[in-house]
């Protein structure tokens, strides 16, 4: 990741039911930002929160869904 990418959590977006959560990635091309993706978890649920809490080591991104698998989990993106 580069200080031109900025990555938002949505721990309430719906795509895979209620409160499942996204992130979202933007991207700043020509002093502009745009979205350049939007992540889902792979197992995620409703009510699951993915997203509600994030952090950025490098160009590993780290995800937290506090109520994923009934105890919560942390996603990696490299």
């Amino acid at each position: 990741m580069t200080q031109s990418t900025i990555i938002l959590g949505a721990p309430l977006d719906n795509d895979a039911g209620g409160n499942s959560g996204s992130i979202y990635l933007f991207r700043r091309k020509a002093g502009a930002w745009a979205q350049s993706e939007k992540i889902v978890g792979s197992d995620i649920d409703a009510d699951d929160r993915f997203g509600g809490a994030i952090a950025l080591r490098g160009g590993t991104i780290f995800v937290g869904a506090a109520n994923a698998n009934d105890a919560g989990s942390v996603y990696v993106y490299e």
